[in-house]
């Protein structure tokens, strides 16, 4: 026993030590550069990678990329790390933040690049104020929605409060705008038009790293996934993010054949009271995949590329 933690306190300072002249280096490396205001995130990605390379944390692949599907009852929150960079897609309903903060903390986090909230309902934004009042966030993706349709939950309100106060820069998205996370592509797919149904306005992602591909759907149903397909926008992926949970008015025959997923991770309560993933959904995704992963039966799901192949974690017994 005493060896082994004569080993961590090695490990430890061995860590420290990197540390210090992984910063030292980036904080010259970024004086000199051309964008100093950088230098926080450049020496976050240095302080996450350092901590990879040490075993002090899973990387579930390091230098590549990992997409995390948390567990927030029934809601979405997912966690993209790239390269030593991170993008929050929504938070799940208010009463998760510390597991969610915890979460990210825990993979070694302090610098979030971008947080989407893909539209404003509480499932998706609930517990978003304090994980941004948590993290530095450089950026903040969002819906454009006319005043008719903000919602005045309380939790958008203080969404909108803390980015103000934050001053975080706010991206309004729209289909084809795309931006960079580590070394992977991100592509706003959707929304392509906005409606009046706050589901159909969702922000859909699409993130291209190495030869694969990862659709986050948001709560897209039949309306926003027919505008998708008619916009001509490339959606043949290989792990997809179900819609809404898995509802009845989500992932459409052909919309599931044209993304044509090799692996649908479904983000659901356990025993919810919408009988979400419903039997009809679950059917038409059968047809084009059998490696269907839900958050209700696997609590928080790890899918990772090594630019080769897929791995897919998770906790039965969570």
């Amino acid at each position: 026993m005493q060896s082994k933690q004569k080993g961590k306190g090695k490990k430890a300072l061995i860590f420290a030590v990197c540390f210090f002249l992984v910063l030292s280096a980036a904080i010259i490396f970024k004086v000199f550069g051309p964008d100093i205001s950088e230098i926080d995130e450049y020496v976050s990605s240095a302080y996450l990678n350092a901590q990879y390379s040490l075993g002090l944390i899973n990387d579930y692949g390091r230098n590549d990329i990992a997409v995390h599907y948390l567990y927030v009852g029934q809601g979405d929150c997912e966690l993209v790390v790239c390269e030593g960079q991170a993008m929050l897609i929504d938070a799940g309903e208010s009463g998760n933040e510390k597991k969610v903060i915890d979460y990210i903390h825990n993979c070694g986090i302090t610098t979030l690049a971008y947080v989407v909230a893909t539209h404003p309902h509480s499932d998706h934004i609930g517990a978003m104020p304090y994980v941004i009042d948590s993290f530095n966030v450089k950026n903040i993706v969002m819906t454009a929605l006319p005043e008719e349709l903000e919602p005045d939950y309380y939790c958008y309100s203080q969404l909108q409060y803390y980015i103000s106060e934050s001053k975080i820069n706010v991206i309004t998205a729209r289909a084809g705008i795309k931006f960079r996370l580590g070394g992977a592509d991100v592509t706003v797919v959707a929304p392509v038009n906005y409606g009046s149904d706050l589901n159909n306005n969702s922000i859909v992602l699409r993130v291209d790293y190495k030869g694969g591909s990862y659709i986050f759907q948001a709560d897209a149903e039949f309306e926003e996934e027919d505008s998708i397909l008619n916009s001509g926008i490339d959606i043949d992926c290989d792990v997809i993010k179900i819609g809404h949970h898995g509802s009845d008015s989500s992932s459409n025959e052909k919309y599931l054949k044209t993304v044509s997923p090799e692996i649908a991770v479904i983000s659901c309560g356990k025993d919810n009271d919408y009988g979400h993933p419903h039997d009809k959904t679950t059917a038409r995704i059968k047809k084009y995949t059998k490696n269907i992963y839900r958050t209700d039966l696997l609590s928080d799901i790890v899918v990772a590329y090594d630019g080769e192949k897929y791995k897919v974690y998770f906790d039965k017994e969570s």
